[in-house]
């Protein structure tokens, strides 16, 4: 939305300094306002309204769909496999940086399980200022796993920029990353610059792994388990 009311806005100043019959009116009389300057009409503003009226009634439709199976005490086998099989989300990850001040550094991810499984794979690797360093291994149970995806898409993370980054130097960096079916989608939170829907998803994701009953991955296991910050940027 920024990108295309600049755009507007640009072309709207184009127009003004060109001097064109298409703004021809008076700027110095304020009672006359040129119609073809204004850079969004109102049936403009009312399309696009409309538009994501739309768009949000189909996501709530598609959502209430896909995760219904949450209103259920039990399910079988197959209902557990065809949940998984609905997920959007292959894998949700979130890595901390360090910081000036030995900020704690550690990453996590949930991965998508499939068949009759019940949960959830989870590794964690601490690297500074946490109790547990190296790599561990647990798992979440299919609801918190779908919560945790319902969560992610009512909080509307796929439509985040890329980044919020504070002006100051030597802060921390948190790291949402997420494998959509769409693709792949990062934001990057540097200085708690996010908006509150952001925020509001890092802290679930930390509140889900503290949760977990971690284990230490042997050696010769870790070498083989998938990287807990395995598509994540080189900040």
């Amino acid at each position: 939305m920024q990108h295309r009311l600049g755009i507007r806005w640009l072309a709207w100043m184009a127009a003004l300094g060109a001097g064109g019959s298409s703004c021809a009116a008076d700027l110095t009389d304020t009672t006359q306002v040129c119609a073809s300057c204004i850079p969004e009409t109102p049936e403009e503003r009312a399309g696009e309204a409309a538009g994501r009226a739309r768009e949000a009634a189909r996501r709530e439709a598609q959502n209430a769909a896909r995760y219904a199976f949450l209103k259920e005490a039990t399910l079988s086998e197959s209902e557990i496999a065809d949940a998984w099989q609905a997920l959007p989300y292959e894998r949700l990850g979130l890595t901390r940086t360090e910081c000036f001040a030995d900020c704690p550094e550690y990453s996590f991810v949930f991965i998508r399980a499939s068949g009759g499984d019940s949960r959830a794979r989870a590794l964690y690797e601490g690297l500074s200022g946490v109790p547990d360093l190296g790599v561990y291994e647990g798992a979440i149970s299919l609801r918190q796993y779908a919560e945790l995806c319902l969560l992610t898409d009512r909080l509307g993370f796929l439509e985040l920029d890329a980044e919020y980054r504070a002006p100051w130097p030597g802060d921390a960096t948190t790291i949402i990353d997420v494998r959509h079916y769409s693709g792949t989608h990062q934001v990057v939170d540097y200085g708690r610059q996010g908006p509150p829907e952001l925020i509001a998803l890092e802290l679930a994701f930390d509140g889900a792994a503290a949760n977990i009953a971690w284990q230490p991955l042997p050696a010769e296991d870790a070498e083989d388990a998938p990287d807990p910050q395995d598509g994540v940027a080189e900040e």
